[in-house]
């Protein structure tokens, strides 16, 4: 039975969370958040959506956007997931590979308080995956910079997946990282602007229109601060930010609990699995 579309109303607000099938593709280094940086620009581009807010983990992403054009909403997720399917295919030497599971969740966020409870679940996911103690140490993908520090847009460079070749190794060090960005930046130059639209959710909640969005980012900071401080108390066992950096493209990775949460899993055809 075909798939029904998802439309949304303009201007509402939608929580989207897509996991990959297996593995852990998206591993937060140089090379692959450039990449993704390059596709999701490129998406914007195509289809007009505003990011609230992101966090690339390397088998799951949670992505927060006020929906601006309908009828392009799916197509922007479905266009994200599959140019990163391909790209990460590409970098492995692969032809096809199913990396996305089918579909994604994306219910619409009907009140405030549920978009500050679901923004902060996006930045605490890094700390609560056990991989860093604050999400400003998380080295993959997200939007936490132009949240926390207002840098809004920003240019990027696109990377045609098909200007992307197979790795020598899956396994990289920053030095490797960096000189197999060079190569891919060196063969493409068209530019895409990466905007982040951090307060553009304030004005669809008219019982929080008139509070100054500097006052309610800050807050919301505090709060994730404050919930980062109750995590250290535990004094888990960190994966670390070089070991992120440098551990193997798609290295293995099965849930033990297979009721585990996506944040929980991570040291991270648009109608089927890409």
């Amino acid at each position: 039975m075909p798939r029904v579309r998802k439309i949304y109303p303009k201007d509402s607000i939608v929580f989207v969370t897509t996991s990959t099938k297996d593995n852990l593709p998206f591993i937060p280094n140089i090379l692959i958040n450039a990449i993704l940086a390059s596709i999701i620009a490129r998406a914007q581009f195509l289809y007009g959506q505003q990011i609230i807010g992101f966090c690339f983990m390397a088998n799951h992403l949670h992505m927060m956007i006020k929906i601006n054009i309908p009828d392009t909403a799916s197509r922007f997720i479905g266009y994200i997931k599959f140019e990163s399917a391909k790209a990460v295919n590409q970098l492995l030497g692969r032809e096809s590979h199913n990396v996305w599971c089918s579909g994604f969740d994306s219910p619409k966020v009907v009140t405030y308080d549920t978009v500050i409870e679901k923004l902060n679940y996006i930045y605490l996911n890094p700390v609560k995956a056990r991989l860093v103690n604050s999400i400003e140490e998380y080295p993959g993908l997200s939007s936490w910079e132009a949240f926390s520090q207002g840098q809004i847009c920003k240019e990027v460079t696109w990377i045609k997946v098909s200007s992307i070749t197979k790795l020598r190794t899956t396994k990289m060090s920053i030095v490797e990282q960096k000189m197999e960005l060079n190569k891919l930046m060196s063969c493409n130059d068209k530019k895409y602007n990466f905007k982040i639209s951090p307060n553009a959710w304030l004005e669809c909640y008219p019982e929080i229109k008139h509070q100054k969005p500097h006052n309610v980012i800050k807050k919301m900071i505090n709060q994730i601060k404050k919930a980062e401080e109750e995590y250290k108390k535990d004094k888990p066992k960190i994966f670390g930010v070089l070991r992120l950096q440098t551990q193997e493209i798609n290295a293995e990775y099965k849930s033990k609990n297979k009721e585990e949460e996506p944040h929980l899993l991570a040291l991270i055809s648009l109608s089927a699995c890409i």
